[in-house]
This record gives structure tokens, C-alpha cells and sequence, in this order.
């Protein structure tokens, strides 16, 4: 079974952004997880109403319980016109996968990394570029 995470469904609630539920979508994200509505930040990538965002500029985490896929994701920046993130997906306690992707400011970039039997997935703050 393939689970889609939007956080569209996050939209309605009245907060304009706040940390994410606990377990939400069946895996426990790092408190630094939070959501970002279109209404407190415009700049989310144009076709999403609601984004995920690392509060106070530190890293998030995915885990859970069971293996997962990561299949694809849609990144962009809030507030740099470019910076570079790291990504990281994680097997048995040790680091399977990484990658880097420069993204840009208020327009969508696609990763389909297919990344397979993680346990842990890391997204490390993201780095300025000239």
C-alpha cells in the first residue's frame, strides 16, 4: 500500500502553521517538523496550500516502526532564492542513501530518489548558495 503525504488535510485547521500532529500519518516526526500554510508564508511552492518546514532551522526526521519508501518529494525554499538540502534514508542504524538537491524560492523541485526499506529519513538544514 502507498501512502501520498500532502498535508493538505492539515489546511483545515484555522493555525496558519504549527508542529505536526503526533504520528501523523502513521510515522513520529521530529518536533523541528512543523506545517506552513499559503496564508502565513506565500512563498510555499505555488501549487500546495499547505508545506512542511523545519522550525527554528534545524533538521527533520521521519521514523517509523515498520519499513517505508521514499518514493518522491516536492522541495523549495521559504525564505533564500537558492539553497542546497541534504537528505539523508536510513536502514539498520546506518545511513543507506544521501543526496543533495539545490532548490529554489516559491517554485516546486521533484526528487524521486526511490528509496527503498528505510527506517529513518533525515533532511538536514539547508545551505545557502551564492
Amino acid at each position: 500500500m502507498q501512502t501520498i503525504i500532502t498535508f493538505e488535510d492539515l489546511y483545515k485547521y484555522s493555525n496558519q502553521m504549527g508542529a505536526l500532529p503526533e504520528g501523523y500519518a502513521g510515522l513520529r516526526w521530529s518536533k523541528e517538523a512543523w506545517f506552513l500554510t499559503k496564508e502565513f508564508r506565500g512563498a510555499t511552492a505555488t501549487a500546495n496550500r499547505v508545506g512542511l518546514f523545519d522550525a527554528h532551522g534545524r533538521d527533520i526526521s521521519i521514523e517509523s516502526e515498520l519499513p517505508f519508501d521514499l518514493v518522491g518529494l516536492s522541495l523549495c525554499s521559504l525564505w533564500s532564492d537558492i539553497v542546497s538540502i541534504d537528505l539523508e534514508g536510513w536502514q539498520e542504524s546506518m545511513i543507506k542513501y544521501a543526496t543533495t538537491i539545490p532548490v529554489r524560492k516559491g517554485v516546486a523541485t521533484l526528487l524521486s530518489p526511490g528509496w527503498s526499506n528505510l527506517e529513518r529519513t533525515r533532511r538536514f538544514n539547508e545551505t545557502f548558495s551564492p
